[in-house]
């Protein structure tokens, strides 16, 4: 049985975890004690898994609920002007259809949060996502009802303009 070592290293520290990537994965690890409090973890693995039937959303490899992290397969680097397919817009209004169609909001896209691998784009982080306009995810979690998500809610529809996209 041979060995395959990923040679992971760490690409990220935000709000609510650190990542790690290397040639084929993505690791994502909740670090933050508030963020634990408002089921970030669950929230995500349970949008992530409602949304795997899509191809730009990131495959999730494995998920360990105890130490609260998650291993996607590597979708590649976040958007910028080199890396942006000159179909970009197309690909993310698909994006933002398919998550409509499945009653999924992201809240929170940031450049970051688009990648880019070989001129295909791909959506990652919903620790903040909602189904439904709820954070509750029709799962029993951590909701909004009496307390704003950190920073805001920032409008899915928005996010080209928001970012300079297009």
């Amino acid at each position: 049985m041979s060995n395959h070592n990923e040679n992971l290293k760490q690409t990220g520290r935000g709000y609510t975890s650190k990542t790690y990537s290397g040639p084929h994965i993505f690791v994502k690890y909740i670090v933050n004690g508030e963020c634990a409090k408002q089921d970030v973890y669950k929230r995500e693995k349970h949008i992530v898994m409602l949304l795997q039937e899509f191809d730009w959303c990131p495959k999730l490899l494995y998920a360990d609920d105890n130490l609260k992290f998650l291993i996607f397969s590597n979708c590649g680097v976040p958007i910028n002007s080199k890396n942006k397919p000159k179909n970009f817009k197309e690909q993310f209004e698909k994006i933002l259809s398919d998550m409509e169609s499945v009653n999924v909001q992201h809240n929170d896209i940031k450049n970051e949060e688009i990648l880019v691998k070989d001129n295909k784009v791909y959506l990652c982080d919903f620790g903040y996502g909602s189904i439904n306009g709820e954070l509750g995810c029709d799962i029993g979690i951590w909701n909004s009802k009496n307390t704003e998500k950190p920073g805001g809610y920032l409008n899915d529809k928005t996010t080209l303009t928001r970012l300079g996209l297009i």
